[in-house]
């Protein structure tokens, strides 16, 4: 009884032993140093330093609106804080517009109602059956948002009768800007359609 009770204790012990160094083995490897994507941020922060900037620089277009541009590297990221809608709620007939490749955002300060932090992070894609610009947020906007679709994959003849849709939900005909490019106005966040 004593020689099995002794073997028993062995055996347990060497699976102990095995399972402890199994768990060191797998935390060593968890422990390598982690790699890092060498992308930069696709972040895009518009501070009040930014836009006060960019009204500097603002050109009129061809209503006499002050237009203040801001780059942005993507749709990825883009949130402005509370401080930057009072500044441009503050402005009288401003439109701060945000280039972002398949998009131009643009807000104009006259439409600023509430000038709370607002999530204008989005996904884009266009086929040729249809566009789909994905808001991150659902959140009312305070604010109407008028994007530029510059990518747009549907023809001409689609763009006519082409119908915009929130949620599933038809709001209307999609509108087509001076250079042949169709737009929308979002008062909040959600999955817009055109098709």
């Amino acid at each position: 009884m004593k020689k099995n009770t002794k073997k028993l204790t062995c055996i347990a012990l060497a699976l102990v032993a095995a399972a402890t160094l199994t768990v060191a083995a797998f935390a060593a490897e968890y422990a390598s140093a982690p790699n890092f994507s060498d992308k930069p941020s696709q972040s895009t922060n518009v501070t009040t330093g930014t836009l006060k900037d960019a009204i500097k620089d603002a050109t009129e277009n061809d209503k006499g609106v002050a237009v203040a541009t801001i780059e942005a590297a993507s749709t990825n990221n883009i949130t402005l804080s509370a401080n930057v809608m009072k500044s441009l709620a503050d402005k009288e007939n401003v439109i701060l517009s945000i280039e972002a490749g398949s998009v131009t955002i643009e807000i104009n300060s006259a439409s600023i109602i509430n000038t709370k932090k607002i999530n204008l992070s989005m996904d884009v894609e266009s086929t040729d059956k249809k566009t789909v610009i994905d808001f991150r947020s659902n959140a009312d906007f305070g604010c109407d948002v008028k994007v530029v679709i510059n990518n747009c994959k549907l023809s001409e003849k689609q763009l006519e009768s082409a119908r915009v849709y929130l949620d599933g939900e038809d709001i209307g005909a999609v509108q087509i800007d001076e250079n042949g490019l169709p737009f929308i106005i979002a008062s909040k966040g959600g999955k817009y359609e055109i098709k």
